[in-house]
């Protein structure tokens, strides 16, 4: 059978309660809460700095693949635009999207007339005066360097500044070989 609340069970519930203040219990309880309060906060800090972490990454592999995305793209385009230029007289003017963090392309011919080198990238420079066999540098921070068969230049070394990540390039089909303006 349920309890009534009747005068007499009301005065035993707060002379209950008054027996647990006065000992203290939930007092202890009030101050267990309160204490365990910066726990909760301090986890919850921890998950959110963990969430924030794993964002970041993720925005930064993403932001990697993109780039290599566009590195690969700019590589296969002048390629393919350099064999449908290579017949004699053909010509292509074509603005190219390279990788915002790249600020220059340099081209080099190794066949090319040495005397006619201004100064350019003085990395660029070293590279083609030891002989490498690569002709195309990506500048910034970081040189990205690959090589395309048949690239003819009118001098030695040419770069071009990225304007937002786009070079203007001009093709040229010599028959044997494509020259790049």
């Amino acid at each position: 059978m349920g309890t009534t609340l009747n005068p007499l069970n009301i005065l035993r519930l707060h002379n209950s309660n008054m027996f647990l203040y006065e000992i203290g219990l939930k007092k202890s309880m009030k101050q267990a809460e309160i204490a365990s309060t910066p726990i909760f906060i301090f986890f919850g800090l921890i998950v959110l700095c963990s969430i924030a972490a794993i964002a970041y990454h993720f925005l930064f592999t993403i932001n990697d693949s993109s780039s290599v995305i566009t590195m690969t793209q700019f590589q296969q385009q002048l390629k393919n635009d350099m064999v449908q230029t290579s017949e004699y007289g053909s010509t292509l003017s074509k603005d190219y999207l390279i990788p915002q963090e790249y600020a220059e392309i340099c081209f080099t011919d190794s066949e090319a007339s040495s005397f006619l080198v201004e100064k350019q990238n003085p990395l660029v420079e070293d590279s083609v005066r030891d002989g490498t066999d690569l002709n195309i540098y990506l500048v910034g921070k970081e040189m990205y360097t690959f090589t395309i068969e048949g690239i003819r230049l009118n001098k030695q070394i040419k770069c071009i500044k990225s304007d937002n990540g786009k070079v203007k390039l001009t093709l040229t089909g010599l028959g044997y070989a494509t020259l790049i303006q």
